[in-house]
């Protein structure tokens, strides 16, 4: 009788040959648009990757049958900025129209706040039966490290070199992308409510060292620090508990779960640092 129980139980590589077959039939690709955070100083067409500022994301996602990156120019310009937001919801929705339909939308940091923006101003939206929004390191309600970038950026010392390497400085002044992302900034209060009701997962960090390169984790290190967030989880930028968590979402530390929250900073969200031992902002 054993013999038999054990002759019927399917192989382990049969096992494999099943699962790899279920996936298939259940994952149903769409196309994917990523748009990134504050910091970048050019712009470019949109593209296949983006690998400077998202590392190799796009071979993490076997869902999307296609990935568009936006590329543009946040140092110079805010979230509110009325191009950035067309731009997106054009990306979006791929020229159809004002919805957003059967695509996956990636946004990162200020990226969050482009996309919540042109929501808020009636330029597009998503349509929740067919497309979904996950958000990473969204500073929803603002970040107490721009709050700082006046004091980072007009001084000669170490925290303006690493204000200077952000991009968060311009001519020794809070750059305009950076200071759209201050807390008390005009439009910023509304933006939670946004996300509250279409983002469909998100990730944030809890770490301002992270994981990744020695030069990151130090500028993000000194960032909270001048940001005074103390004991306050965050990444380096963005305050866990007071800008990043959406209310209401049960965030816990599996990267498997929709809502992730782990030892990862603000750079390591963008999956440009790959995976670490404990953090998996690739696998998420």
């Amino acid at each position: 009788v054993v013999a038999a129980i054990v002759a019927s139980r399917p192989r382990a590589e049969d096992v494999e040959v099943h699962r790899a077959s279920f996936m298939n039939d259940v994952v149903v690709q769409k196309r994917c648009v990523w748009i990134h955070g504050v910091g970048v100083d050019s712009t470019a067409p949109n593209g296949p990757s983006f690998p400077e500022y998202w590392g190799n994301v796009q071979d993490y996602v076997p869902q999307c049958s296609e990935n568009v990156f936006i590329h543009q120019n946040t140092v110079s310009r805010g979230w509110d900025n009325p191009e950035l937001q067309q731009i997106f919801c054009d990306t979006a929705t791929f020229g159809t129209g004002n919805v957003i339909q059967d695509v996956v939308v990636f946004t990162h940091s200020m990226g969050n706040m482009i996309a919540a923006g042109a929501i808020m101003n009636g330029i597009c939206d998503f349509d929740l039966t067919t497309a979904s929004w996950y958000s990473a390191n969204a500073p929803w309600q603002g970040s107490k490290a721009a709050d700082a970038g006046s004091t980072i950026c007009s001084g000669d010392n170490i925290l303006t070199e690493v204000g200077s390497v952000l991009d968060m400085c311009a001519n020794g002044v809070l750059a305009v992308g950076y200071e759209s992302c201050t807390t008390g900034y005009p439009g910023v209060s509304k933006l939670m409510a946004i996300a509250q009701d279409r983002v469909k997962g998100a990730m944030c960090g809890t770490s301002a060292w992270g994981f990744g390169s020695l030069e990151d984790s130090l500028e993000l290190e000194f960032t909270s620090d001048e940001a005074g967030y103390g004991t306050e989880l965050n990444d380096g930028v963005v305050g866990l508990p007071t800008s990043c968590q959406i209310p209401d979402k049960n965030y816990v530390s599996d990267y498997s779960s929709n809502f992730y929250a782990g030892p990862l900073n603000h750079l390591d969200g963008t999956c440009r640092n790959g995976n670490g031992e404990t953090a998996m902002p690739c696998g998420w």
